[in-house]
């Protein structure tokens, strides 16, 4: 099943659910009776409506009663109507009276409070709610009408006692009779029931991706031999499978290209050893007719040896059967040592590694790669460069900085630096050259010991590469 069938599938199955929970509580409400509407908290409501307007007609004269209900219709959002038994409007907002309510009015079994009385300081005391309150069904515009009996009589204290009349307006009052409580509930189950739903096929897919892009960001690092867990059919299937497939490429492409600069480099070494070989033995003497051409023929072929090295490092360090010899070392002799071999006097260098500085590594690729740099701080910041040679320890890694204050590199080629070929200087002579392998001999050499190469400007100026190495235990 294609990704998209099951993702409308499952909305499908939510909406369904989500249809069957609203229905359930439509049916749920149909079935209550009409008094419910009025049972606690909704009672209660009505009953603070009327003992507050109660008690507000009690202490006012009659002739001020339009005025108080219309106070009392702004505050609670609902209009108010005070009626008689017979159901004749006394004050308020004139409303049609549903035949429940007549019949409500004047049946003498809803029991009606007690009548209000002034105490000893002249107040007017009220009874005690609640009051006998009853309401009819929904109009057919949805308006809901209730109505409560209060203890308020007319100026005639012979007059029988009256009747609120409330009607709400669903939208703006129907809070009055209505607990939202319920609704909140309902809201809730109607989430958890979507959560419930949606999380297990969303978290499949989502896991089914990062493990793709897991993947292929261990590709990107070189890691050409990572692939994706084949699971079931679908699209992020075959999207694994596409990936697996590609990294199968790049890993045969890749071991084609290291076979052939590794076959080309084997088969230069011979030819470049001869011709050095007979530079030396049956080269001219120095000062005769045809020696400063030797000379300058015998130092082309050096590079050219040393550019042929280069290829058997690179192809020796990046090849999968050939893995590092990783042991526990002290990186302070492996440091001297390259700097010795390397440079001799030709740089002045400024050593200050602690010694023991313990890292787990290969020693001849660690050798090599500090090898790599000072050799490419020489040929760019020149023999009259300084180069400072530190390390520090950074919880489970040791990291090895090797700084120049020669010129640095364009903020542009810091990205590409390490790769193999690239050059900052496209031109090939041996003053600015380089065969663009030394800095990817590096990156490759500290990969193979599980260590990471970075390289910077240094500040105020210069190159600066820090080589990081796990601690040895």
């Amino acid at each position: 099943m294609t990704l998209y069938l099951r993702t409308f599938g499952w909305v499908v199955f939510n909406l369904v659910l989500l249809v069957l929970i609203g229905f359930g509580v439509f049916w749920f409400q149909r079935r209550l009776p009409l008094d419910s509407l009025l049972a606690d908290p909704g009672g209660r409501q009505l009953q603070t409506l009327a003992a507050s307007v109660a008690g507000a007609l009690v202490s006012t004269p009659d002739d001020r009663w339009p005025a108080t209900l219309e106070a009392a219709e702004r505050t609670w959002n609902v209009q108010l109507t005070l009626l008689r038994p017979d159901g004749s409007r006394v004050a308020g907002s004139p409303a049609p009276i549903p035949e429940e309510l007549r019949i409500g009015l004047a049946d003498s079994r809803i029991r009606a409070p007690e009548p209000a009385h002034r105490g000893p300081d002249g107040i007017p005391r009220l009874p005690p709610p609640p009051w006998g309150h009853f309401a009819a069904p929904p109009a057919e515009d949805g308006v809901l009408y209730a109505a409560v009996r209060i203890p308020v009589r007319e100026s005639d204290d012979d007059s029988p006692q009256l009747a609120l009349l409330v009607r709400i307006d669903p939208v703006r009052g129907g809070s009055l009779l209505f607990d939202l409580r319920p609704l909140l509930v309902a809201a809730l189950v109607v989430v958890a029931v979507s959560a419930a739903v949606w999380w297990p096929f969303a978290h499949r897919i989502v896991t089914a991706l990062d493990r793709v892009i897991a993947v292929t960001d261990r590709i990107a690092t070189g890691r050409l031999d990572a692939r994706v867990p084949i699971g079931p059919g679908g699209e992020i299937g075959r999207l694994g499978q596409a990936v697996n497939q590609m990294a199968e490429r790049l890993e045969g492409n890749a071991a084609a290209q290291r076979r052939f600069l590794r076959d080309v480099a084997h088969e230069l070494s011979s030819p470049i050893a001869r011709m050095q070989m007979a530079l030396e033995v049956e080269g001219p003497a120095p000062g005769t007719e045809g020696s400063a051409l030797a000379a300058e023929i015998a130092t082309d072929v050096a590079v050219l040896r040393e550019r042929v090295e280069e290829l058997l490092a690179y192809s020796r360090a990046t090849e999968p059967g050939l893995g590092p010899r990783m042991e526990p070392l002290d990186l302070e002799p492996l440091v001297r040592t390259a700097v010795a071999q390397e440079l001799g006097s030709r740089l002045r260098t400024d050593i200050e590694v602690p010694s023991p500085t313990r890292v787990l590594g290969d020693p001849q690729l660690i050798q090599r790669a500090v090898a790599n740099l000072l050799r490419n701080s020489l040929r760019h910041a020149g023999p009259e460069a300084t180069v400072r040679i530190g390390a520090n320890a950074d919880g489970e890694w040791t990291e090895l900085r090797v700084v120049d204050n020669g010129p640095g590199v364009p903020g542009w080629a810091l990205e590409r630096l390490g790769e193999p070929f690239f050059r900052v200087d496209p031109s090939r002579d041996r003053k600015t050259g380089g065969s663009g392998l030394g800095l990817s001999l590096v990156v490759s050499a500290i990969s193979a010991c599980g260590g990471h190469v970075a390289f910077r400007n240094a500040d105020p100026g210069g190159f600066e590469a820090r080589i990081r190495l796990r601690k040895a235990s």
